[in-house]
């Protein structure tokens, strides 16, 4: 269950409460209940959520070792019959390819020898696209709709996507405007389904979450806040 947070990460609200001892002591001391303590379990739950993206990328790890080693113990196909049936073809040929029931018996021996090279390679390929399917697999997991692989040439048409997707929750400009770029850039998530009124809540990268439609943005530090959150408007 994801918590609404009054800065988009850790350092906004590390540097607010520095603002505050340095150049408002008074009202910290006085309000330092509801001052310091939300703050403070803001980062911790900022931090915690950091950890648990930091354990996805270490299961990332395992798995990878895990196919790591499944790509490494299959078996090596020899080549051995193959080569070994095709001399054997060689020499039933120069012998004037006789057809009689030994010559027949020979030939089909012969024919299975390389095909089972074949019948071989192509199980030995069937495993390694199964693995490498799983790794994929893995990838996507990780990644979830990170547009990790958007080209540039193809970021016009994303956020245009996005806009579409979310017209009804995206907050005024200029937030916006860069909500939907940092979007694009890999900077934060969007988690769906998480609140009773169908808000899209915004998972930035270094752990905060804010409603959409409440983002606002802050020219001044660079970084989103919460339109509820009159600290950065109170004090900028």
């Amino acid at each position: 269950m994801t918590r609404q947070t009054q800065f988009s990460d850790v350092c906004g609200g590390m540097n607010e409460l520095r603002r505050l001892a340095a150049e408002e002591p008074d009202r910290l001391q006085d309000q330092a209940p509801d001052l310091v303590l939300p703050m403070l379990e803001d980062a911790r739950y900022m931090i915690g959520r950091m950890a648990e993206r930091i354990d996805e990328y270490r299961d990332l790890a395992k798995e990878i070792t895990r196919l790591e080693e499944a790509i490494a113990s299959v078996e090596i196909i020899s080549h051995t019959p193959c080569d070994t049936g095709s001399q054997a073809i060689h020499a039933w040929v120069r012998r004037g390819a006789p057809v009689d029931e030994q010559g027949v018996s020979e030939l089909y021996e012969a024919v299975e020898e390389v095909r089972s090279v074949a019948s071989a390679q192509e199980n030995t390929l069937r495993r390694f696209k199964d693995l490498t399917l799983q790794l994929h697999a893995a990838f996507e997991q990780v990644r979830g709709e990170r547009p990790w692989l958007l080209a540039e040439a193809d970021r016009e048409s994303h956020v245009s996507q996005l806009q579409r997707r979310y017209q009804a929750w995206l907050p005024p400009a200029p937030a916006g405007e860069i909500l939907l770029d940092w979007m694009t850039r890999d900077r934060l998530t969007v988690q769906e389904g998480d609140r009773s009124d169908g808000q899209p809540v915004v998972l930035f990268d270094d752990g905060g979450a804010i409603p959409m439609s409440k983002i606002r943005w802050d020219a001044n530090i660079r970084n989103f806040y919460p339109a509820d959150q009159n600290l950065l408007e109170e004090h900028s």
